[in-house]
């Protein structure tokens, strides 16, 4: 009999390494950091495992610290693509948080040096940089950007916007197409629809309800509410432009922010739209002229804009009110509701 038993297997710094990024991609954050903190404690000059532990240190809200750790990363590996994609992305967020305009430029060179070695689709990046004041401003959001970014926030979606940012746009719309409009049966799209907040709002007074959105997660999500006849993996304005004369009311509730120009959309709602059909919309609000795009990476319109875009579609407006669609960092972020009817 052996007197001496045999130490406990203690995980190398690879297998340490590979669980903490299993983790990570997991969401168990807590869990990932101390296997990755374990592993870098054996290796602390792994550049794959310092960008992945400041990974896990941004999704535990640390990015001061997170910073530093790519940072390090970098050091150590300057041609790391991957990490100069982290290291704009963390250096955007700062941007747009504190308002720090010295990383405004180390954000802009970051996201350059990512696409110039290959990390990240060359139109996301332009979109970033346009965000930044870096690049020409684009019309719309890359539509690879918002489809990876709404599969990435599905599990997350509904907590994250109703309890931790104050989301008000469903209820603010439904109710006032309830006043506005009335309740008479309707066939209605639900344009970027996500996880169908919107959908137990509009069912009770929907013959028919569909519902499109780019995310194949959000719609999967949506699915679960069984309060929609169909649903479609759609570009919204081609949804619209391929149902004509098809439904009496399209709401479309904080998604505007991912469109700038507003004129196709209105088109395509006025082709698919019978006749005196309603078009109701959440936007948020700038008080200068026309559309911008904000750090955030989303879409600002003015009223005066908002008015105009809809005449020229063939729009009257019934409605339009500044209101506070969710907060932000705990401050307001100013919107509009606007209600919308189809002219002959």
């Amino acid at each position: 009999m052996n007197a001496h038993p045999r130490p406990a297997h203690t995980p190398h710094a690879g297998a340490l390494a590979t669980m903490g990024a299993t983790g990570s991609r997991a969401g168990r954050a807590d869990a990932a950091r101390v296997m990755l903190a374990r592993s870098l404690a054996l290796r602390p000059d792994h550049a794959p495992t310092l960008l992945n532990y400041g990974i896990v240190l941004h999704q535990l809200g640390r990015d001061a610290e997170a910073l530093l750790t790519v940072e390090r990363a970098l050091s150590l590996n300057p041609e790391f693509a991957r990490a100069w994609g982290c290291y704009a992305s963390l250096l955007h967020r700062k941007v747009q948080r504190s308002g720090d305009q010295a990383s405004l430029g180390a954000a802009a060179y970051a996201y350059r040096t990512a696409c110039r070695l290959g990390d990240g689709d060359p139109e996301s990046i332009a979109f970033a940089l346009a965000s930044l004041g870096a690049a020409e401003q684009p019309g719309i959001a890359p539509r690879a950007y918002v489809e990876r970014l709404f599969d990435d926030y599905a599990p997350t979606f509904d907590s994250h916007l109703c309890d931790g940012l104050g989301y008000r746009a469903p209820e603010l719309l439904v109710n006032a197409l309830t006043r506005t409009r009335g309740t008479a049966p309707a066939d209605i799209a639900d344009l970027g629809c996500g996880t169908g907040l919107c959908g137990p709002l509009l069912r009770p007074v929907a013959r028919r309800l569909a519902g499109v959105d780019l995310s194949r997660r959000m719609l999967d999500m949506a699915a679960q509410r069984a309060c929609y006849d169909a649903l479609a993996q759609c570009d919204i304005v081609d949804f619209l432009c391929s149902h004509p004369a098809t439904f009496d009311l399209a709401v479309a509730a904080d998604v505007l922010v991912y469109i700038g120009d507003l004129l196709p959309l209105f088109q395509a709602a006025h082709s698919a739209l019978r006749h005196g059909g309603w078009l109701a919309i959440t936007v948020e609000r700038n008080d200068g002229e026309g559309f911008g795009l904000h750090v955030s990476r989303r879409y600002t319109h003015s009223i005066t804009y908002l008015a105009e875009t809809a005449a020229r579609a063939g729009f009257e407006v019934v409605a339009l009110t500044a209101t506070t669609v969710r907060m932000d960092a705990g401050l307001p972020v100013k919107g509009a509701l606007v209600l919308l009817r189809r002219s002959p």
